[in-house]
């Protein structure tokens, strides 16, 4: 793992809360899940990486089979927010 992967998933999830988790399963199954569908369940405090190993998939029942991403479903000036990257101001006329 990179210094920025191994950052990524000891993160709680509560610092992902806009974001969705993709779970990419081997059979093709790829479900979205919202990460506040998941701090529903497992409460605010467990770690991407935990999450990761009680994930089960949901079409053919494997688990440790997938591959995980962090995405952001929505416009770009959402996604920056809370990010180093400032929106760029509109010019006005």
């Amino acid at each position: 793992f990179s210094y920025f992967h191994r950052l990524v998933i000891t993160d709680q999830l509560q610092t992902i809360s806009n974001n969705h988790l993709s779970f990419e399963c081997k059979c093709g199954h790829a479900p979205n899940v919202p990460v506040t569908q998941l701090m529903e369940r497992y409460g605010k405090e467990i770690t991407v990486k935990e999450v990761m190993k009680k994930a089960r998939c949901s079409n053919c029942g494997q688990k440790n089979n997938f591959e995980f991403r962090i995405i952001y479903i929505g416009g770009s000036y959402d996604a920056m927010l809370g990010g180093t990257t400032k929106p760029k101001k509109p010019d006005l006329i």
